[in-house]
């Protein structure tokens, strides 16, 4: 019997800034009195660990992360916690992948708005260890909980780094043919007409 798939809509505190960081404290008794159902949303989450672990499930992977860990659910891939160790500390960070990759006339970054969308088969959900990341989303948390003025453009570039150190990093593009790097001008027309 397979495992139903819910559709969680995602709600975002400011209309016009559509990321959401949420921080979260549970323990193992959390997974039997909340809703942790498999689940999907348009919207790129990453979950990073400080303290404690989660075991969680996305695309047919069932995996531990702990402290220093990210895990990474794609746009519209089903996830979903499955246990907790007591006094996990973690912060759930939500961005719309439109507002991150919006660039209509910019073939460069569509292509890497197109692969999140198309292939995301082909990232690491389970990210260990990665410092460099980890440093990323402290100062993506500590931008957030500032509100310094500017503080959204800060944290769209964060967001954006995030991203390059994702297709750097833990991106298998030896998975697809080489066609990734081709944009060619027939997918130029029809983005432009679209």
């Amino acid at each position: 019997m397979s495992e139903s798939i819910y559709y969680w809509q995602v709600p975002m505190p400011e209309w016009d800034f559509p990321i959401r960081i949420t921080k979260r404290v549970n323990c193992k008794e959390d997974i039997q009195i909340s809703d942790w159902s498999l689940h999907w949303h348009e919207h790129l989450e990453f979950q990073f660990i400080l303290k404690g672990g989660i075991r969680l499930t996305c695309a047919d992977q069932n995996q531990w992360v702990h402290g220093g860990d990210i895990f990474f659910a794609n746009w519209c891939e089903p996830h979903h916690a499955v246990d907790f160790e007591d006094e996990t500390v973690y912060y759930v960070l939500q961005v719309e992948l439109s507002w991150l990759l919006n660039e209509q006339k910019d073939m460069r970054l569509a292509r890497y708005r197109d692969a999140l969308m198309i292939r995301a088969q082909n990232f690491d959900r389970f990210i260990y260890h990665d410092q460099k990341l980890c440093s990323i989303f402290s100062e993506i948390i500590k931008e957030y909980e500032s509100k310094q003025i500017g503080y959204e453009v800060c944290i769209k570039g964060l967001f954006l780094k995030v991203l390059g150190l994702l297709f750097r990093n833990h991106f298998h593009s030896d998975a697809i043919s080489g066609t990734f790097y081709l944009y060619d001008n027939s997918m130029q027309y029809t983005r432009s007409v679209l």
